[in-house]
Order: structure tokens, then C-alpha cells, then sequence
């Protein structure tokens, strides 16, 4: 039978945000006012949304582990119980005086750490179990295995796409013609140096951005197998049976790269625009 292979990263940290909220708040900063901020807006949306959605595994290990801990904090550890229960029965039974009484608990209380074969308190080894234990079960599973690697897949896709719509939009505001679309990558290189610079069209949408737009096709009409589009410029991504893999390392890149190019093209737009200052 035929079956998937997944690659995904298998370090939980590698799922928490990749959201630069710092950056969004500066850029936010600029645009204010201007024709850009919904343009801005709507690309922070996107990419807030595709942080979440990336966010994902980690934030389920985040709330097992709340529930956990607020379940063990809500009772009496048993261990704890056990041991006050064998003090209580023994202390009376034994008519013990007060000052044996304490030493029965600390007797007890090694013994406790024995059983346990840990100095941590009970109440800390439920959600300490969750996200040591629970994360590592889970990485095996091939149904896990495969939410994680498309949410991946379309986390990447999400961020590429919401830059190429704020690059178009930009676009369009700069030279003011609002049904201007892109045919052809090479053609809007071009347009978009001559509305700009030269340095800044290969800044917004050579090199490493044009291989995550190659990458964004192979996912997105090319069921993410290989392409000679991609293949013919070298890339980073790791190919298994004949398909690109995205995992969390790339997504996180891919959000660094653009947001740098967002930065720079935004004050250059608003310069194009009657009335804006930088």
C-alpha cells in the first residue's frame, strides 16, 4: 500500500509564533493615515493568521499541560494523601508523641521522593508529563504527522501569497492604476523598477523571493512535487519521493525575508504618493 512520508520539524519550540509584533507595530506606525494602511492591514491580517495557524501544536501542548496542572492543583496529590492517611493511621495507633509524629512525616516524606525518584513536588509531574511525554507520543502518529506537514504547507503558501498581494496593491496605489494585475513574474520585475528602482524590484522580488514564489507554485499547481521552475535556480527545501517539504524552519524564513522587504518598500511607496512623507 502506498503511504505518504512526512518531514516535519519534531521540536515543539519550533511551532510557537513567528509573528514579529515589534515590526508590526512600526509599520502600522508608518502607513498610519495613508492609502497604505488597509494594504498594510490586510497583509499583517494574513500573516497573523498564518503565525496561528503555525502556532497550532505548539499552543495544543500549551493547553493539555494548563489542564493538566489546573486538574493536579485542584486536589490533594495522591502521593501527598497516601502519606498524611499512613502518618494519621500510624500516629494513632502507635500513640506516637508529637516529636516522633514529625519524624514519621520526614520518614514518609523520603520515602515519597524514592517512589517517585524525583525532588520535584507532585503537583508539577502531571504537566511536566504533558509536554516531556505527550509531545514525543504523538511525533510517531501518521495522522498527527500529516496535520502538521500540510499546515505547514499552507502556512507557507499564506505568507508568500499575502506579500505578492501587498506587492501588486503597492503597485497599483504607486503608479495609480487600480486594475493593473500580473501576468507574468519576469514583466512585473520590470514594472515594478520602473515605478521604484531597479535595486528595489530585485530587492522585493529576486532572488530568495523568487524562489519562494517557485515554491509557492510547485505547492499550489503542482501538488508540491518538484518543478524545473524550482529545480533549475537550487533551493533549500528537502525533496522526499519527489516533493518539496516544508517545515517550520522554512515558514519562519520565509516571514523574516519579506517583512524586511516591506519595510523597505512601504516608505519608498509613500514618497510616490501625493501629499505622504516618510
Amino acid at each position: 500500500m502506498m503511504q505518504k512520508q512526512y518531514v516535519i520539524d519534531p521540536r515543539l519550540d519550533s511551532y510557537q509564533s513567528f509573528f514579529d509584533h515589534a515590526w508590526g507595530r512600526e509599520i502600522d506606525r508608518i502607513v498610519s493615515g495613508s492609502p497604505l494602511e488597509l494594504i498594510v492591514f490586510d497583509l499583517r491580517a494574513a500573516w497573523k493568521a498564518a503565525s496561528l495557524t503555525h502556532r497550532l501544536p505548539w499552543l495544543t501542548m500549551e493547553i493539555f499541560k494548563s489542564f493538566a496542572t489546573s486538574y493536579d492543583n485542584a486536589r490533594e496529590p495522591i502521593t501527598k494523601m497516601v502519606i498524611e492517611q499512613i502518618a494519621l493511621d500510624m500516629s494513632a495507633k502507635l500513640r506516637l508523641t508529637q516529636t516522633k509524629r514529625q519524624e514519621l512525616d520526614k520518614i514518609l516524606e523520603e520515602i515519597r521522593k524514592k517512589v517517585l525518584n524525583t525532588d520535584r513536588p507532585p503537583e508539577t509531574i502531571i504537566s511536566g508529563f504533558v509536554i516531556d511525554k505527550m509531545w514525543q507520543s504523538l511525533l510517531p502518529n501518521f495522522e498527527f504527522n500529516g496535520s502538521v506537514w500540510a499546515s505547514q504547507r499552507l502556512c507557507y503558501g499564506a505568507v508568500y501569497y499575502a506579500y505578492e498581494d501587498f506587492l501588486v496593491r503597492t503597485y497599483r496605489l504607486a503608479i495609480g492604476k487600480p486594475d493593473y494585475r500580473m501576468k507574468f513574474a519576469k514583466e512585473f520585475a520590470r514594472d515594478l523598477a520602473k515605478a521604484f528602482s531597479v535595486e528595489l524590484s530585485d530587492f522585493c522580488f529576486s532572488g530568495e523571493v523568487d524562489v519562494a514564489r517557485r515554491a509557492r507554485n510547485a505547492l499550489a499547481h503542482s501538488g508540491g512535487r518538484i518543478t524545473e521552475e524550482l529545480r533549475e535556480i537550487g533551493h533549500a527545501f528537502p525533496v522526499v519521493n519527489g516533493e518539496i517539504q516544508i517545515t517550520t524552519a522554512h515558514t519562519r524564513a520565509l516571514f523574516d525575508l519579506l517583512k524586511e522587504r516591506v519595510a523597505k518598500l512601504v516608505p519608498e511607496a509613500l514618497k510616490r504618493l501625493p501629499g505622504q512623507h516618510t
